[in-house]
């Protein structure tokens, strides 16, 4: 089958525009995913840009919970000059097992609070628990945690003796 001098120009000038069309969406889809990375670039940048100072308990209690009589959460927090204090109240309904429930419940809270503040590399943790008199804490431990720690620790089924070995500065406090 042949074609006419004119069916054959206009195949050819349909085959041309669709090579020009392909070309000009493939650019506009790199441009697209360009824009996109550069995006998610800037928003990874600014939250890697949070002040330390600038944190305050309010801003913690989406990720570690707000301390009530009955529930575990931040207290307070302040930046020293090389760690980052939480003041942190654990609620132990029972009061037995309390290294590895409180270890089991705040080992998921530590992992957001890596993951949602990248800058934040020492932190020390002291941690009041309830005692049988209702709205009375006491101090219990304290310890502080590094990202190298944060990021070689097994979160999974992490076991209390072996994540209070493998912090810094354990100090029992009751």
């Amino acid at each position: 089958m042949t074609l006419s001098g004119n069916r054959r120009g206009a195949f050819l000038g349909i085959i041309g525009l669709a090579f020009i069309l392909t070309v000009f969406l493939a650019g506009c889809s790199k441009g697209t995913k360009e824009a996109t990375e550069q995006t998610e670039q800037k928003v990874g940048e600014a939250q890697a840009q949070v002040n330390l100072d600038e944190i305050r308990a309010a801003d913690l209690k989406p990720v570690l919970g707000e301390a009530r009589d009955d529930q575990s959460g931040v207290v307070e927090c302040t930046n020293a000059a090389d760690v980052f204090i939480i003041d942190y109240r654990y609620f132990d309904s029972d009061l037995e097992n309390i290294d590895q429930d409180m270890v089991t419940e705040m080992a998921p809270k530590i992992q957001a609070l890596y993951k949602k503040y990248p800058d934040i590399d020492r932190v020390r943790f002291q941690i009041q628990v309830n005692s049988t008199t209702p709205g009375e804490w006491r101090p219990y431990v304290s310890f502080v945690i590094t990202r190298e720690i944060y990021e070689r620790t097994v979160w999974s089924g992490v076991m209390a003796e072996d994540f209070l070995q493998n912090v810094l500065e354990l100090q029992r406090l009751r």
